[in-house]
């Protein structure tokens, strides 16, 4: 059976369990749109790159960027890593030489539907 209420109190909060989403208080209530938070796309950033990539070769996987764009409808996640890199000399003495190992550092920047946090777009960032 339900209490009364008392005059002047706020009626109370209906709780929806879903994870890692929130409703964004920069918006009407009205328009009821849920969005994933900024860990959640970090986490989808993350597996969409272990998916994609033999990552069991780079070191310093980290987060760099997470950005909600300003129309609020994707989160833009920059995941930064450091790769080993062959590099191919050449000339005479490339010979005796051989190949010599380089660690780079790379970055791709995932586009996520802050809505539904299906991935859109994963680009590789140049850092000159």
């Amino acid at each position: 059976m339900d209490r009364p209420r008392r005059s002047g109190s706020p009626p109370p909060v209906l709780r929806q369990s879903r994870p890692s989403l929130i409703l964004p208080t920069d918006r009407p209530l009205c328009q009821n749109v849920w969005m994933i938070d900024a860990k959640a796309a970090v986490r989808k950033a993350m597996e969409y790159l272990k998916e994609m990539y033999d990552t069991d070769s780079f070191r310093d996987v980290m987060l760099e960027e997470a950005d909600l764009s300003d129309d609020d409808r994707y989160w833009n996640v920059t995941i930064g890593f450091t790769r080993l890199q062959e590099s191919v000399s050449e000339g005479p003495m490339a010979t005796l030489i051989g190949s010599s190992a380089v660690y780079r550092r790379e970055y791709r920047v995932f586009m996520i539907d802050a809505e539904s946090g299906v991935v859109r777009s994963m680009k590789i960032r140049k850092v000159e």
